[in-house]
């Protein structure tokens, strides 16, 4: 479901703890990974748009690792009127359903040339991402994880590592690995990228999960829900196809919440704990980077025999962390876990998700 874009939102996606395997052992998938293919260029890649460079001693001489790095700006098409345009590169491969595959590589800006504005959805950006797609060619995008690796909040003049990973869902016929400069507006500046790897992973052992639809696969089947929470299938807030819980403020008085949750008997002495992916993205508003009050959690509570929430003399016993704030990367899901000792007098536990 579609609603307006001025409302604060997040997208969750549950499942159990996903631990990423060493890379010691794994092969680099990419072609040309450091763009130094034939002394210097894009061969294995496919380039979009006139603004991915290379830069090599002869130019720029920002280079990580080797003799070459990628150097993207953008297309400045109709300038100085502001069109939005998109430029970068790619490569495609054939994914294998439920192996994880995770991007990795180094992006660099420089003070002679830096990208501009502290707002990352109003200003020109790089972004690193993994799409994958129902078929070979074409087809329609299944679901997608990105980061951003340059904006005008880098660091500037060193080489930052950035990395993201996606798990390969069902019907997927090929994944995309793409860098794309996103381009708002007529901004100046550049992003160079270097020494990039994809890695195809093995899932982590199933482990038992008592959360009912915990990736949202059939909707918030499941899960009690008050205030403003959603089910949303769009691929871009997917995590693990099909589907993603959409959470947005109440806008009612301030610390009132929207959510979900479920219950489960408990015993005192039992440990619980509740793992979520979260995520938000300019293709919604996220959390106020200004004034940094709306936030998301992810809570354990217990209650006893009366339904009453159990409290300690100095504290409550439920504990809870923070999945999204104002300080959260845009655009790539990240883990979060929560773990509690269930009290003295518990026979209920409640795992919460939480838009405050």
């Amino acid at each position: 479901m579609m609603r307006p874009l001025f409302r604060k939102w997040l997208l969750l996606s549950l499942m159990a703890a996903l631990a990423i395997p060493s890379l010691s052992s794994a092969q680099n998938l990419l072609t040309n990974p450091g763009f130094e293919a034939s002394g210097g260029s894009y061969d294995g890649w496919t380039p979009i748009g006139s603004g991915a460079q290379l830069s090599t001693p002869d130019t720029d001489n920002i280079i990580r690792t080797g003799s070459a790095a990628a150097k993207v700006y953008g297309e400045f098409t109709a300038c100085p009127a502001e069109v939005f345009d998109v430029g970068g590169f790619y490569q495609s491969l054939t994914p294998t359903p439920g192996k994880i595959y995770e991007l990795s590589g180094y992006a660099y800006v420089s003070s002679v040339d830096p990208m501009e504005g502290t707002d990352t959805c109003a200003n020109n950006r790089l972004v690193a991402k993994i799409a994958f797609f129902s078929a070979p060619s074409g087809g329609s995008e299944i679901s997608v994880n990105e980061i951003v690796i340059g904006d005008g909040n880098s660091s500037v003049d060193q080489w930052n590592a950035f990395s993201l990973s996606a798990p390969a869902p069902a019907g997927a016929l090929r994944v995309e690995v793409l860098f794309l400069f996103l381009q708002p507006g007529c901004a100046e500046g550049s992003v160079f990228v270097d020494d990039t790897a994809l890695y195809e992973l093995e899932p982590p052992a199933a482990t038992t999960n008592l959360l009912v639809n915990p990736s949202f696969t059939s909707g918030l089947t499941g899960w009690n829900v008050f205030g403003n929470a959603l089910a949303d299938t769009r691929s871009f807030a997917v995590y693990t196809a099909p589907g993603s819980a959409k959470l947005y403020g109440p806008f009612a008085l301030a610390g009132d919440a929207s959510g979900m949750f479920q219950s489960f008997a408990a015993t005192p002495g039992t440990v619980w704990r509740l793992d979520v992916f979260s995520m938000h993205t300019c293709q919604g508003e996220p959390p106020d980077r200004t004034l940094g009050d709306n936030f998301g959690m992810a809570r354990i509570v217990f209650r006893d025999a009366l339904n009453n929430e159990i409290v300690g003399n100095d504290s409550t016993n439920t504990d809870e962390v923070v999945i999204i704030d104002e300080t959260s990367p845009l655009a790539t899901w990240t883990e979060h876990g929560v773990i509690a000792t269930a009290p003295t007098g518990a026979v209920t536990v409640e795992a919460f998700i939480l838009y405050v």
